[in-house]
Parts: C-alpha cells; sequence; structure tokens
C-alpha cells in the first residue's frame, strides 16, 4: 500500500509500536508514524483502515463516528480483523478483551452508522501455537464507503 499512496499515516496509542513502526518505514519518504488515536487526527483521507486493530477498541460506535468524519466524500473504510473464536479470548487480560467479531454483527453496526457495505470476505487463516493448545483465527475484510 505504501508504494501506491501519495501519502500514508499509520497511527498506534502505544509509544513502543510507534517507534518500532518509524524505524521500519524511516526510508518511506510518503509515510508518517504518529502516536495517536483517531480522534486526534483532523485530516481528510480517501481510506482509513484498521488492520488487526478494531477489536482493541473500547467504544466502537465512537471509532465508526470518527472514522466517517475522517473520511472523503467518497471515502473507503477497510476493516480486517478477526472473527469469533468461541474457544479463545483473544487479550483476556487487556483493558478490552476479546473473542474477535461477529462479521454479521460488525457489517449492521457499519449500516448503523451509515456506511454501504461493498464486499464482506474471508481472507485468511492464521495458526499459531498458544501453550499448548493450537489455535486458529480466521481473519476477515469489509469494505465499506462512507
Amino acid at each position: 500500500m505504501r508504494q501506491q499512496a501519495k501519502r500514508l499515516l499509520l497511527i498506534d496509542v502505544d509509544d513502543k509500536v510507534v517507534e518500532q513502526v518509524r524505524t521500519r518505514m524511516s526510508d518511506n519518504k510518503n509515510v508518517e508514524v504518529r502516536c495517536s488515536d483517531s480522534g486526534g487526527i483532523n485530516e481528510p483521507f480517501d481510506i482509513v483502515y484498521y488492520f488487526l486493530s478494531l477489536h482493541h477498541i473500547e467504544d466502537l460506535d465512537l471509532e465508526l463516528e470518527q472514522a466517517k468524519r475522517l473520511l472523503t466524500k467518497d471515502g473507503l473504510l477497510f476493516i480486517c480483523d478477526y472473527l469469533t473464536n468461541p474457544n479463545y479470548m483473544m487479550h483476556k487480560y487487556d483493558k478490552v478483551p476479546h473473542e474477535g467479531f461477529r462479521k454479521g454483527s460488525l457489517v449492521n453496526l457499519l449500516k448503523t452508522h451509515g456506511y454501504h457495505v461493498l464486499a464482506d470476505n474471508h481472507l485468511a487463516v492464521l495458526n499459531c501455537q498458544t501453550g499448548k493448545i493450537p489455535e486458529s483465527y480466521h481473519i476477515f475484510v469489509i469494505i465499506s464507503k462512507k
């Protein structure tokens, strides 16, 4: 994406993550990395993209409204995240524990916020070992238009 974009703004609320990404992206003149949440951004974008991050957000209603505020008139919202895994609670000890999303529920929430869902697809399966039990996480992508 960074090769095709005129300008790419990456944000995270974690200072350590921001520094790691800045280091990795230092050769890319069109990439800016900021420590912020979406509420701290006040410029329009053609695309807002959540990559395996929306499940960390405590107030999804507020976040979807923030994303809509940031999108240009025909802007696109991309959400790539985990489907519900009934056998495992992700980030069990985090402020926002999560078991993934039910796509239908998220699609309905997007529609409630005035988005037009253009695509809703299963993207991949991530297999990993957590402790002694191998886990599989299904990842989806939803593309919506403002």
